[in-house]
Protein backbone atom coordinates (compact mmCIF):
# COMPACT_ATOMS: atom_id res chain seq x y z
CA UNK A 1 0.00 0.00 0.00
CA UNK A 2 2.72 2.42 0.93
CA UNK A 3 4.04 1.66 -2.26
CA UNK A 4 0.91 2.42 -3.97
CA UNK A 5 0.55 5.17 -2.10
CA UNK A 6 4.05 7.54 -3.05
CA UNK A 7 3.16 6.78 -7.05
CA UNK A 8 0.52 9.28 -6.58
CA UNK A 9 -0.52 12.62 -6.83
CA UNK A 10 -0.93 14.61 -3.64
CA UNK A 11 -4.36 14.60 -4.24
CA UNK A 12 -5.11 10.63 -4.85
CA UNK A 13 -2.92 10.20 -2.55
CA UNK A 14 -5.07 11.87 0.22
CA UNK A 15 -8.16 9.85 -1.77
CA UNK A 16 -6.46 6.60 -1.37
CA UNK A 17 -5.46 7.03 2.33
CA UNK A 18 -9.13 7.93 3.48
CA UNK A 19 -10.56 4.83 1.40
CA UNK A 20 -7.72 2.24 2.80
CA UNK A 21 -8.63 4.19 6.52
CA UNK A 22 -12.34 3.75 5.59
CA UNK A 23 -12.03 -0.44 4.74
CA UNK A 24 -10.38 -0.99 8.08
CA UNK A 25 -12.78 1.08 9.97
CA UNK A 26 -12.66 2.51 13.74
CA UNK A 27 -8.90 3.53 14.13
CA UNK A 28 -8.28 2.85 10.18
CA UNK A 29 -7.33 6.67 10.02
CA UNK A 30 -4.61 6.50 12.35
CA UNK A 31 -3.11 3.45 11.49
CA UNK A 32 -3.26 4.48 8.04
CA UNK A 33 -1.50 8.39 9.09
CA UNK A 34 1.42 5.96 10.11
CA UNK A 35 1.65 3.99 7.69
CA UNK A 36 1.43 6.82 4.75
CA UNK A 37 3.51 9.28 7.46
CA UNK A 38 0.64 11.95 6.88
CA UNK A 39 -1.27 13.89 9.28
CA UNK A 40 -4.72 12.78 9.88
CA UNK A 41 -6.84 15.54 9.31
CA UNK A 42 -4.89 15.35 5.15
CA UNK A 43 -6.46 12.03 5.33
CA UNK A 44 -9.71 13.74 6.91
CA UNK A 45 -9.61 16.38 3.79
CA UNK A 46 -9.29 13.39 1.37
CA UNK A 47 -12.31 11.91 2.54
CA UNK A 48 -14.04 15.08 0.99
CA UNK A 49 -12.67 14.67 -2.47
Amino acid sequence: MKRMAESLSERDRRAYAAVEAYKIGYGGVRAIARLFEMSTETIKRGREA
